[in-house]
């Protein structure tokens, strides 16, 4: 072979190699649950979070990392009834809610949220009346990053939960509280992977002329 054939392939190669692209991306989907709770004093729920895998969220290329943040909020009403002759007073009230993970993916460790919500307003409850005005609201939240192998995000996966929500008030003796809750979880996944390494076209252009030159060389070469 000759010194420009040589030269020849060696340019088209270096620029091939220069031209091939391949770029980190993110990919985030987000799921949003709302088991709905009621009640007085204590209230439970248990859901499967069902979450769309690297795949079926339209990821493609290789996936190099998974961060998962789970998210519980809870809203409440407190009713205060007054059903003696005299006024009474409510001092306040609070929501304790935990949310405990009962199963996630191997590589993937979220903890327990406990979201606890106060409100220390006093309120007096005149004789024969209800006060339904005292709310509470309050957020939660952990992020993780799932470690080790990442194959069992790549189909679809869940994360199953358990919800216990506690409500307390403070009132004089005259009074019955009662409580109405609300609560969603959400999950947010981001997916971290390396696009496949794509060939830019001026690259393939040149590398194509490459070729052509070393036929060119080839052909010259047998007619002498």
């Amino acid at each position: 072979m000759s010194k420009l054939t040589h030269l020849l392939c060696a340019s088209a190669l270096t620029a091939t190699l220069a031209g091939i692209s391949s770029n980190a991306s993110a990919l985030t989907i987000t799921d949003l649950y709302s088991p709905v709770s009621t009640g007085p004093t204590a209230t439970e729920f248990a859901a499967t979070l069902a979450l769309d895998g690297f795949t079926a969220s339209g990821g493609t290329g290789t996936l190099t990392g998974v961060s998962v943040t789970l998210t519980d909020s809870v809203t409440g009403t407190f009713t205060a009834v007054n059903t003696t002759g005299v006024a009474q007073h409510l001092y306040g009230a609070t929501i304790t809610n935990l949310l405990s993970v009962t199963s996630q993916p191997a590589n993937l460790a979220l903890n327990t949220l406990i979201d606890q919500s106060n409100n220390t307003n006093s309120h007096t409850v005149a004789a024969h009346t209800t006060y339904s005005n005292l709310g509470l609201t309050g957020t939660a939240s952990d992020t993780e990053v799932a470690t080790g192998s990442l194959a069992d995000f790549l189909g679809a996966w869940s994360i199953s939960v358990d919800d216990l929500g506690f409500d307390t008030a403070s009132t004089t003796s005259g009074i019955t509280a009662s409580s109405v809750n609300s609560g969603t979880v959400t999950v947010a996944v981001t997916y971290t992977y390396e696009a496949a390494a794509v060939p830019e076209p001026a690259s393939m252009a040149l590398l194509g002329a490459g070729l052509t030159g070393v036929g060119f060389v080839r052909r010259r070469r047998s007619t002498v």
